[in-house]
């Protein structure tokens, strides 16, 4: 069976990117896959992990790992907890898209209304993953 995939580039910062996507998935039928704030998504970015102790031939003492939605970081967290208690993750990100540091800040995720560029405001806005900074949100009513 063929499959066929259409790379669509547009937008100046993810916000745009995800607003087109999900017109996109409306108007097609296309299926959304979440960037960072799924559980599968982060357990996949979580291989990233696994690549690094396989390519080192042993467990690191330091990562950085880059921060744009958190999943990567959440993702690596993860599996090296499940593997090992001596690894030391540290989240690095952009002074001017700084969206980890100002929702840990706020204790909450951000959004633009808080004076942060709409790029900054990814971590946490439209899907299910935990987080520290947010609870699970309960079921949906039936």
């Amino acid at each position: 069976m063929a499959t066929r995939v259409e790379v669509i580039v547009t937008g100046e910062v993810y916000d745009d990117a995800a607003k087109a996507a999900a017109e996109d998935a409306a108007r097609t039928g296309a299926m959304v896959v979440p960037a960072f704030d799924a559980l599968d998504t982060m357990a996949g970015q979580g291989t990233v992990a696994i690549e690094i102790v396989q390519q080192l031939g042993k467990v690191p003492d330091l990562v950085t790992v880059p921060v744009g939605g958190g999943g990567l970081l959440g993702g690596m967290a993860t599996r090296m907890a499940a593997h090992t208690s001596s690894t030391r993750l540290v989240g690095v990100e952009p002074e001017g898209a700084a969206s980890m540091a100002a929702a840990l800040a706020a204790g909450a995720p951000v959004d633009p209304g808080r004076g942060l560029p709409p790029s900054s405001t990814a971590p946490l806005s439209g899907g299910s993953a935990p987080s520290p900074t947010r609870p699970s949100p309960p079921p949906a009513p039936t």
